[in-house]
């Protein structure tokens, strides 16, 4: 048994090596275009690129953290790939309707957040300071404006998210679609992703058994880092093609074509790694 999880530790530190140097190349790639503010004012295109430029850093500290002695840090860092996953799911969400409604119905819940934190601080007594009483009058107008939209049919409730659904409810719409640019391969990909980070992200007790098995401890390390590394990337790449497409679309001119033509090479790189017995399916169950 020590043999086997020796010779397992040492395959994930090569897959993790391999995927970190890609991953490596892939922000390099595309330093530049998370940097860029492309001239569009579509409500999409706006929410994509903050998107986007959020999601390069989580991935960079991504790498960082799996990069961690004995991947000491493999835990947290798929903690951090959840935050992409979810980013992924909801553009894809965006991108299977109506991309510029859907992208002003997220950007207006601001608005509802702005209100349920002035309750927040109205309930406790906090911030009662001038500029600050300004600032909630403002958010209240602009809540009023826009809440109509975020109701319940049922009780006249108001959302607790955006779009009224959660991310496991957009992820099953999504799938349910049968798109050709979200295969079953991909719905896969993302469900284990979405819910194994879930439980690192949150008071788990599933997770929280591995910290007092100090084997199973050092293999979840292991096994964090490895998936988080390659489903925070192929995420990052996917989010990097529809970006470029968007802008390019937006400006009607053919932009980003190196960047593109690079990241795509790095997922096919990505696919053709030899993972010995280490593979997405065995790390994401």
């Amino acid at each position: 048994m020590e043999d086997e999880l020796k010779k397992r530790n040492e395959s994930l530190k090569e897959v993790a090596r391999q995927l970190s140097e890609l991953a490596h190349q892939a922000l390099a790639a595309t330093h530049q275009l998370a940097q860029d503010r492309p001239v569009g004012n579509t409500s999409f295109l706006r929410v994509l690129e903050a998107t986007y430029r959020r999601s390069y850093g989580t991935l960079d500290a991504v790498v960082y953290l799996s990069g961690a002695p004995d991947f000491g840090l493999g835990n947290p860092s798929m903690i951090l790939t959840r935050s992409i996953v979810e980013d992924g799911i909801s553009i894809e969400y965006m991108l299977a309707g109506d991309k510029e409604k859907l992208a002003r119905q997220f950007q207006d819940f601001a608005y509802v957040q702005g209100h349920q934190d002035n309750k927040f601080l109205e309930d406790t007594g906090l911030d009662q300071q001038p500029i600050v009483q300004a600032s909630i009058k403002d958010i209240e107008d602009n809540y009023k404006k826009v809440r109509q939209q975020y109701k319940k049919s049922g009780d006249g409730s108001i959302f607790r998210t955006w779009s009224g659904i959660d991310v496991d409810g957009m992820l099953r719409l999504i799938s349910n679609m049968d798109l050709p640019n979200f295969k079953a391969s991909d719905v896969a990909s993302f469900t284990r992703s979405y819910l194994s980070g879930n439980r690192k992200t949150h008071f788990n007790p599933i997770d929280l058994a591995v910290y007092l098995d100090e084997r199973h401890l050092h293999m979840s390390y292991a096994e964090s880092a490895v998936s988080a590394l390659a489903v925070g990337l192929s995420v990052y790449i996917r989010l990097t093609t529809r970006y470029i497409d968007e802008i390019s679309h937006a400006l009607n001119k053919n932009l980003y074509r190196n960047e593109a033509k690079t990241v795509i090479e790095i997922l096919e790189k990505m696919n053709n790694l030899d993972f010995y017995d280490v593979n997405l399916d065995q790390l994401n169950k």
